[in-house]
């Protein structure tokens, strides 16, 4: 199914798979929330939980504070 949908639309690559950079996506301040939060929390070597709808951004925002 993938590779028609590209084959169609002249894809060359999936657009919006997980190889996306987190510079590439729109920013937006619960995505600068959650990077910022993240990246305190390695900081400082404690432990939190990241929850969220699916496709929320939670992978995304981790790979971005890291």
């Amino acid at each position: 199914m993938i590779e028609r949908l590209r084959a169609h639309y002249g894809f060359g690559r999936t657009p919006f798979g997980r190889d996306l950079a987190p510079g590439m996506l729109h920013p937006h301040r619960g995505h600068a929330e959650a990077v910022a939060r993240i990246t305190w929390l390695i900081s400082e070597r404690a432990i939190g939980v990241v929850t969220g709808e699916v496709g929320a951004g939670k992978t995304i925002a981790a790979r971005a504070a890291v």
